[in-house]
């Protein structure tokens, strides 16, 4: 049932028709009223803390400016500009704002439409932003007269507008004239194929009304998709705006480019709930890379690629009273990895033990051949199984991690020996542990003993490649020199992680001498399900 014409009856005498009117031309006057969208927390700017409680969102000074201004109306009741990206730095609302402007079409225009509301993955709700809408509706006051929620659809009774989420994927589902398409976070649109969804969700001329609205903050520069085409025809690759760009508003980071309004905010601070020390402890964190700083807390575009760690934070770890064991260091527990270079340019072997009274994990052995120590490819892998067949005969390998492509057949050879060796797949377990290896590292959690210059040498060398999911990788492509020390070591310090109750167990109680021909340890098995075998 329409509620418009029993406006009053419904939502009290200061909601008249004038201000239905009013607010329908007006979103910054609408969003922040008690007719408006609705969150359950606000920054109280006097305490300077965040309070629970339940109201209409509050804007800041500079979003009303440009909202008002993105959102402007002519004569003809016909919006001035049919696009609005909005850029900015994370933790600043993007999401909420994109959900207050589906909530605003929803209400108040066009009859009949749909708002689509498009997720960032494949996923069938967009999380933020068709949730953050769902939340305010629900909260609204007057919400069971406007408006009737379902998890698949929410229906604005007044206009019996429909918005839906949508997956990434939606393909056919992409028509319906919709009066709103709602998209959070495209900087995850960043494959070819995604330029083609782009074209899907063209406006519609069968509305007086077909805006796009895009919330997000940049991608890197070397995605492909449609946020970079859009932006690399209106900014250099250094985000500097071009000369046909007009910027309507001197002290505010909002332009116009022909019937599109882009707000790229690149100052945090300019939102009072973030001070530059917070932004510090942000930097410092140990699984921030530089690139991923400068994408969510600069909002810039920069090249995923990133040296891996500061090199520093290597050296800091470097303990001058540690030494390589030697061979009278009998039955020291280790763990290990070897990792083959691409096209066998170069190989590495890292031992690592864990020490459960520091929470530190010891450099034990390491090698690192080269080509030119060799006569052909064969022989540089060779070296390595024999090189972890010696460690066996000496001392008690746990666990020994390896590429399956490339060491298979020296591998069936070493567990028929009895060394329990393990393959490592290199998606996911390879991001998980390059991840963890760098927080290692920065937080000072590995020992290594001082002749360890080749090694560090391959950390230096070492780039990361942001994943997308607040992880990183080493790439054996981008990097400056060879890094399969790196790769190795951080398979290693993977398994001493995993295994780390297994060497405190052991550090308690000695046993007796493992001989290699014994296979694998119980614990391992525990560990590791057939590892060894």
């Amino acid at each position: 049932m329409p509620v418009r014409g029993n406006v009053a009856r419904y939502l009290g005498a200061d909601i008249t028709e004038k201000n239905i009117s009013k607010w329908r031309r007006d979103f910054v006057g609408w969003v922040e009223s008690p007719f408006g969208f609705y969150v359950n927390r606000h920054y109280n700017m006097k305490s300077r803390r965040w309070e629970t409680k339940r109201g209409p969102i509050r804007l800041q000074p500079h979003e009303r400016l440009a909202l008002e201004f993105a959102l402007q109306m002519d004569s003809h009741d016909n919006f001035v500009f049919k696009e609005l990206w909005w850029l900015d730095t994370g933790q600043t609302g993007k999401s909420l704002k994109n959900a207050a402007l589906c909530q605003w079409f929803g209400m108040f225009h066009e009859t009949d439409a749909l708002i689509q509301v498009l997720a960032n993955s494949k996923d069938h709700a967009s999380e933020r932003v068709y949730q953050a809408l769902g939340a305010s509706v629900r909260m609204h006051p007057y919400g069971k007269a406007l408006f009737e929620y379902h998890d698949e659809d929410i229906l604005f009774r007044d206009t019996l507008n429909r918005a839906i989420p949508l997956p990434k994927n939606f393909a056919t589902q992409s028509g319906g004239s919709p009066v709103l398409r709602s998209i959070d976070e495209i900087k995850d649109w960043n494959m070819p194929r995604d330029d083609l969804l782009m074209g899907e969700i063209k406006e519609t001329p069968a509305r007086n009304v077909s805006q796009l609205v895009i919330t997000s903050y940049p991608g890197f520069l070397e995605d492909v998709g449609p946020m970079n085409a859009f932006l690399n025809e209106y900014f250099t690759l250094d985000d500097t705006p071009k000369d046909d760009l007009k910027q309507p508003f001197p002290d505010l980071p909002l332009y116009v480019a022909g019937e599109a309004v882009i707000w790229w905010n690149q100052k945090a601070t300019r939102y009072p709930w973030v001070s530059e020390k917070w932004l510090d402890r942000q930097r410092g964190k140990t699984y921030v890379s530089n690139a991923m700083f400068m994408q969510k807390w600069q909002a810039r575009r920069t090249n995923r690629t990133d040296a891996f760690m500061p090199i520093q934070k290597w050296d800091e770890c470097e303990d001058q009273e540690l030494e390589p064991l030697g061979p009278n260091d009998h039955d020291v527990p280790m763990v290990g990895a070897t990792d083959i270079g691409v096209k066998h340019d170069n190989t590495a072997n890292v031992a690592r033990g864990y020490d459960a009274a520091t929470d530190r994990y010891p450099l034990l052995d390491h090698r690192i051949w080269t080509p030119a120590e060799f006569g052909g490819s064969g022989d540089i892998v060779h070296a390595a199984a024999e090189h972890i067949l010696d460690l066996a005969k000496r001392h008690n390998i746990i666990l020994w991690l390896y590429d399956p492509t490339q060491f298979e057949s020296e591998a069936a050879r070493l567990r028929k020996a009895g060394i329990p060796m393990k393959p490592f797949t290199q998606m996911g377990n390879r991001t998980e542990a390059d991840t963890q290896y760098r927080r290692h590292i920065l937080d000072g959690k590995l020992r290594n003993y001082p002749g360890s210059v080749d090694l560090r040498q391959h950390v230096a060398n070492a780039v990361g490649v942001e994943t997308g999911d607040e992880k990183i990788r080493i790439s054996k492509t981008k990097s400056t020199g060879p890094n399969d020390g790196a790769v190795a070591d951080s398979m290693a310090c993977y398994a001493a992680f995993q295994l780390r109750d297994t060497f405190a167990r052991m550090s308690r109680v000695k046993g007796p001498s493992r001989n290699i021909k014994q296979g694998p340890s119980k614990w391992v098995k525990a560990f590791w399900g057939r590892a060894g075998r």
